[in-house]
């Protein structure tokens, strides 16, 4: 779990990543080869983005609404 400086919550569990804010929750990743892709680790920036790490060693980036 992390939270950003907007306020959201990023809940990283077995089927992926989800974001809840006020009015509700979204998907944002969705785990389609456990563990390969699960994710294991999320770290918040001040500057409002989220990295999170799957299980095969790979690193996104979720910022302004955009997953890179």
């Amino acid at each position: 779990m992390a939270t950003t400086a907007d306020g959201s919550i990023w809940l990283a569990h077995y089927g992926g990543l989800e974001k809840v804010e006020p009015g509700g929750s979204h998907t944002i990743w969705t785990s389609t080869h456990p563990p390969s892709d699960q994710v294991t680790a999320l770290v918040a920036r001040k500057d409002g983005s989220l990295w999170f790490a799957i299980g095969d060693g790979a690193f996104h980036r979720h910022v302004s609404g955009t997953l890179e």
